[in-house]
């Protein structure tokens, strides 16, 4: 089923996309943004609006081989935050994700993220969830220098 898309440079970011799914752009949907506060949260709701970044994940896919792959992360409301992979990862696992930067002297640094995985599609892709991954503090043991 095909999506519309409206592309649109937002802030400090320039590559996201902001999109209605389901929605046939009509010059209600689309004007949204000058609407109140209660009309959005209303669009929002029929209406989800989907972040999409370009971004570029690494990691140790279930046969134990490192891969770098590139994708799109689709960040939403009502799914947080998912990529699609040809590569299949374990449930769980830590990949490292970074953003593709728009301009070539920008900068991103990976951003470590687990996987929880959502589906297999039918061209055989791996749809994933991504959470954040929080560092470990423990106490150190004082006996180690």
């Amino acid at each position: 089923m095909p999506e519309s898309v409206a592309a649109t440079r937002v802030g400090p970011i320039p590559h996201i996309m902001l999109s209605l799914r389901g929605c046939t752009c009509s010059p209600k949907a689309t004007a949204f943004a000058g609407r109140s506060r209660q009309t959005r949260a209303i669009l929002s709701a029929r209406y989800p609006i989907v972040s999409l970044y370009r971004v570029e994940v690494s990691g140790w896919d279930k046969n134990q081989t490192f891969f770098v792959e590139k994708s799109d992360l689709e960040w939403s409301e009502a799914s947080s935050k998912q990529i699609t992979l040809s590569h299949a990862v374990p449930d769980g696992a830590v990949v490292f994700v970074r953003l593709v930067p728009y301009l070539s002297t920008e900068q991103s640094h990976p951003v470590a993220y687990e996987t929880e995985f959502v589906e297999t599609t039918a061209e055989g892709r791996h749809e994933l969830r991504l959470h954040p991954v929080s560092p470990h503090t423990g106490e150190r043991d004082a006996s180690i220098n």
